[in-house]
């Protein structure tokens, strides 16, 4: 660390030599600046070593250089730069950095202070375990759960070091921490004082405990092991260890430098003008960075196979490609003879218990297996990609495509929604709300799981939002030719969507304000509107017609298309829509709240029982939408906008015609809900069905309120908070799903996070 201000003035006495600035004044400056910061690194030194537990008193170089750059900056010189604003701006940052470098030494790192360190070693010989765990070579391996008894603790120790050393690998999940302690308080039972999970650690796991009087005996419970783990030694101290985090230091200081630049330049001012192309390169690069946002989600072991003829049973969309290359619509599974003569065998418990075999999650209908799920993956991916590489893609290929690709259009969507509402949105907003929208849409949820099931959720995904983005571009473009294509184009993906998702595809009503104004624009000839309608339509009942025709094929009805017929967790006959069930729906589909727990990031999806719904409704974990702070904001903003949107056409788009679209928003999500609450229950992918809608509308009415920025800045500081928050919501979502893609590409990654927020323990 000693290194940087001798560095930063050497930097410093060069750029004045080259702008001919070495006057008296400054090298006085300078050098009475760098003995300040030697004799401040050299008290840091001292007492970094005398009061911070296993500190050797230097802090890194890349920490301190920053600092030290910007104090050259800022006080050398003085206030004689050509830009006032720009030495404002440095002015601020270096009292940030200096705030930051001292917050990340005392409070960051306030749990290791301390005037003495002590500390005791615990070989695997001193202390008791039980449990799945061996000796090997003087070391404990642990293989399953396991209890570590520590009975001899000394009377300083407040925390525990444990080297865990696990090997790292694709089939990393994370394990159950848990240490539980007996003190005077408690003398006679186990209190548990900390739990955490780890996963591919290859540093020491830190656990703390605050005894009442002396702890007389500590317990660690290692559960939920996947993997063996190694442990060298248990090191009880009083104190935990010093440690500079540089990433937590860096992080902090970009968002302070971003916030200082945003206040001092008034960025918070600037709106998108997509006629300038700084304007168009920024928000582009913005959308790409939301799409490589994808690529840790993007399944390690996903490969195409040769094609013999046997596809596998767990790739439903391959079992369809099977059947279509024979000609069929039934699928190459042999049923088992004795589902026949099952009284119900849409009765999961009467299947079971007969002990007949079945195929799990498809359609079993007169004798003969089918995939529900859509076909448009198979024809839309599959098909040409056989054709070009004379190879099955694997499902994880298909769903990645979908996904990065839903990205894109949905990024695209929510833009020329915003435009058609307001021209020139405020830029600082818009670009904050491209990243809530990738982590919120599902298109990361559905990489990192990576199922038969999020296949056809992120196709739904893609084709939606591109029907919807050349549908609405459609009705701004002026030009006769580009036009007509873009509404084939918006066509021809909704139907795809539709044979994808079909619920998804109920989301395109949006579309109905802006292809009623086509028609009923007189300013056009009868005959070229109803050619426009004709290029929409033709595609979508062509495919319509071929999606009833499959099902007609399948099941004896062309709008059947199978759900009834799935070996699931219940009878899906059972599932009727019903008045009954908006409240609930309602309930698990927006406000459902996240449920505490204690290991981080101290939430996690809610669960519910089902006793109060007089039937058997499928749950499993969600976050309402409305606890989402962008969509809460933005249904919050939802009646102002509505209520102060002026009578002018913009983009041929009519008062009317936009209040249309947001209450059309709002209202398709709420039947979406309530159908797919009857259909299905709940369910994380469900919630995706409406997601599109919810945060285009969201999007749309927190940009449009915020007219002027400049007059109400709190205002618009919470709403900036507001979408962070989001996007750091969605990130934490994906951050806990313990086997998803996310966790085999960085295994570490859960506790490097972890251990940078959560720095008091």
């Amino acid at each position: 660390m000693f290194f940087a201000p001798a560095v930063s003035f050497i930097a410093a006495v060069l750029y004045a030599v080259y702008r001919n600035q070495t006057s008296p004044t400054f090298w006085k400056r300078s050098v009475i600046l760098l003995i300040t910061q030697y004799s401040a690194l050299c008290t840091i030194l001292l007492l970094l070593r005398g009061f911070m537990a296993g500190s050797d008193g230097h802090i890194p170089f890349l920490a301190v250089f920053p600092v030290s750059l910007l104090l050259n900056i800022v006080i050398v010189p003085g206030k004689q730069h050509k830009t006032e604003k720009l030495y404002l701006f440095f002015r601020r940052i270096m009292i940030a950095s200096l705030a930051l470098l001292v917050s990340e030494i005392l409070i960051c790192n306030g749990k290791s202070v301390t005037d003495q360190e002590l500390s005791k070693t615990f070989l695997p010989e001193d202390f008791h375990f039980s449990g799945d765990a061996e000796m090997e070579d003087g070391n404990l391996v642990i293989r399953g759960d396991t209890v570590l008894i520590m009975e001899d603790v000394p009377e300083y120790a407040r925390c525990l070091i444990l080297p865990l050393q696990q090997e790292v690998g694709e089939n990393n999940m994370p394990f159950r921490i848990t240490l539980e302690m007996t003190d005077d308080n408690f003398s006679k039972r186990d209190v548990v004082v900390q739990e955490k999970r780890q996963i591919g650690k290859t540093h020491d796991c830190h656990l703390s405990f605050q005894p009442y009087g002396k702890a007389h005996c500590l317990t660690i419970r290692i559960t939920e092991m996947h993997q063996p783990v190694t442990l060298r030694w248990i090191r009880a101290a009083n104190r935990l260890p010093f440690k500079f985090h540089l990433v937590r230091f860096y992080l902090a200081f970009l968002i302070a430098a971003l916030v200082t630049a945003i206040i001092t330049f008034s960025w918070y001012k600037l709106r998108y003008n997509r006629r300038k192309l700084s304007n168009v390169i920024c928000i582009g690069i913005t959308i790409a960075l939301c799409m490589a946002i994808c690529v840790p989600f993007i399944r390690p072991d996903g490969k195409p196979y040769d094609y013999d003829g046997t596809p596998s049973v767990n790739d439903p969309f391959a079992m369809v490609f099977d059947a279509l290359q024979h000609g069929r619509v039934w699928l190459d599974i042999e049923p088992d003879p004795g589902l026949e003569e099952l009284t119900n065998m849409y009765d999961a418990s009467e299947r079971n218990g007969s002990g007949v075999s079945y195929e799990w999650d498809y359609a079993y209908h007169n004798g003969k297996y089918y995939c529900y799920f859509g076909i448009t993956p198979i024809v839309a991916y599959y098909f040409p990609y056989y054709w070009i590489h004379h190879q099955i893609p694997a499902q994880s290929m298909a769903l990645n495509f979908y996904a990065i690709l839903g990205v894109l259009f949905l990024c695209l969507t929510m833009l020329t929604a915003i435009r058609r509402f307001k021209a020139h949105p405020n830029q600082v907003l818009l670009i904050l709300c491209f990243p809530a929208v990738t982590l919120c849409c599902g298109a990361t949820y559905m990489m990192d799981l990576a199922g038969r099931y999020q296949l056809a959720m992120a196709a739904g995904l893609c084709f939606l939002s591109l029907s919807l983005f050349t549908g609405m571009q459609a009705c701004q473009c002026r030009k006769p030719v580009p036009r007509l294509i873009m509404l084939f184009i918006s066509g021809a993906s909704l139907i795809l969507c539709a044979g994808a998702r079909p619920t998804m595809a109920v989301n395109a009503a949006v579309l109905l304000p802006m292809f009623f104004g086509i028609l009923a624009d007189k300013r056009q000839k009868l005959g070229y509107r109803i050619g426009q309608a004709a290029v929409f339509l033709v595609p979508l009942f062509a495919g319509a017609a071929g999606l009833m025709w499959y099902n007609q094929a399948r099941f004896g009805s062309p709008l059947d298309f199978g759900t009834t017929y799935q070996f699931t967790v219940s009878d899906p006959h059972a599932n009727k829509l019903s008045l009954t069930h908006i409240v609930p729906a309602f309930v698990h589909y927006f406000l459902n709240p996240a449920s505490l727990r204690t290991t981080f990031p101290f939430f996690e999806p809610q669960w519910f029982k089902t006793n109060n719904y007089q039937h058997f409704v499928y749950l499993e974990g969600t976050i309402g939408w409305l606890l989402y702070p962008m969509i809460m904001l933005g249904m919050l903003r939802l009646y102002p906008v509505l209520k102060g949107d002026k009578g002018i056409s913009r983009f041929c788009m009519t008062r009317l015609q936009r209040r249309s679209f947001l209450l059309i928003c709002v209202i398709v999500s709420l039947i979406l809900a309530w159908t797919d609450f009857s259909a299905g229950g709940v369910n994380q992918r469900y919630l995706y069905d409406i997601a599109p809608l919810l945060l285009v509308c969201s999007a749309v009415t927190i940009l449009t309120y915020h007219e002027k920025p400049e007059k109400n800045r709190y205002r618009y500081f919470l709403t900036c908070m507001a979408l962070v928050a989001t996007t750091i919501l969605g990130a934490l979502l994906m951050l806990e799903i313990p086997d998803g893609n996310l966790m085999r590409h960085c295994p570490e990654l859960y506790n490097a996070v972890e251990e940078m927020v959560v720095f008091w323990q």
